[in-house]
């Protein structure tokens, strides 16, 4: 709860062995992140997570408008806390054109440092004292990619990831959530909080 969630059954064993008996393992999940929860319980359709399938798909099937859950609403499905998804290491999320000074920031602070960056034009941009994983241009390849770089970059010891805020178009809704959810302060003690840059 809270984690990153797995996308693999490598990544189900780091989180659960020892705790069941078997592990059916299926391959690296299709979409990597968590499904689209659509509420209709109320007077309109109310999107309660943005998931694989976008907000105009599902209006195209019911015809109608789909609401966006209000801030301070009543929390009604999984994975809408604030504050979710988070990896070990403290998440930022980033504008482009802000990425570079931040990372000059924290390099210079001691901090070990990774950049998730969109597509791989911009890998040349960054100090070598950087680790910079190039991320897919296609919103899709990078939701399924997504968790299980977080995890990686987790296990190599990392202190702060910095990742590049995707575009706001729809394709991007689900992974902007999972990221903004991710990089949100958590209200558990956190280890690297000691990081005050």
């Amino acid at each position: 709860f809270g984690r990153v969630s797995p996308t693999t059954a490598a990544h189900v064993r780091q989180e659960l062995d020892g705790r069941v008996d078997r592990i059916l393992d299926g391959g690296e999940c299709r979409v990597g992140v968590e499904s689209t929860i659509l509420s209709l319980a109320g007077e309109r359709p109310v999107l309660l997570r943005p998931g694989a399938i976008p907000r105009s798909a599902l209006e195209a099937v019911i015809g109608e408008a789909v609401a966006t859950v209000q801030n301070g609403t009543l929390i009604r499905a999984s994975g809408t806390l604030e504050s979710h998804y988070a990896p070990d290491a403290r998440l930022e999320l980033w504008p482009p054109e802000a990425l570079e000074a931040r990372i000059a920031t924290l390099i210079g602070s001691g901090a070990k440092v990774a950049a998730l960056v969109i597509g791989a034009a911009a890998e040349n941009r960054y100090p070598p004292r950087v680790r910079v994983v190039s991320l897919p241009e296609d919103a899709a390849e990078y939701a399924q990619r997504l968790y299980a770089t977080l995890r990686a970059l987790d296990a190599a010891g990392y202190d702060v990831l910095l990742a590049q805020a995707p575009p706001e178009e729809e394709a991007w809704h689900a992974v902007r959530d999972r990221l903004r959810r991710a990089s949100h302060p958590s209200p558990l003690s956190h280890p690297l909080e000691k990081l005050s840059v």
